[in-house]
């Protein structure tokens, strides 16, 4: 009698093994985007106080959001940027109003508080 395992028995393991990659491999995924979206959210509501901030002191929002992070007056320690792609969000100025958006990887992830329609470039926005 030989010992050993049968090639049935091989292609069975891996077979299993294969399933729990892609069930582990599927959940890292997902995790990641929501990540980035919990953390493009974090940063529209940290652009949003450096604003508030801006106009507090200047009676008007700023041309740029960019500007937020000036020398002179600091509103922002560093403007944040799309942690995916590397690119600035959109900023929209319209008289003493303002639009402020980004594009979320789930859209089921907009916080019902900051919808706002400035467009449609982006799935969530935050007007002021």
């Amino acid at each position: 009698m030989k010992k050993g395992f049968t090639l049935i028995e091989l292609v069975i393991v891996l077979a299993i093994i294969g399933i729990f990659t892609a069930i582990v491999f599927g959940s890292i995924t997902t995790s990641r985007s929501k990540a980035r979206d919990n953390s493009r959210i974090a940063d529209m509501k940290t652009i949003q106080l450096a604003l508030a901030l801006y106009y507090d002191v200047n009676q008007i929002y700023p041309v740029d959001f960019r500007t937020l992070d000036d020398v002179g007056q600091k509103y922002l320690p560093s403007i944040p940027k799309d942690p995916q792609t590397q690119q600035d969000y959109v900023y929209n100025l319209s008289g003493d109003k303002y639009c402020l958006g980004v594009t979320l990887e789930d859209s089921n992830a907009i916080p019902n508080d900051n919808v706002a329609s400035c467009g449609s470039e982006a799935n969530y926005w935050a007007s002021r």
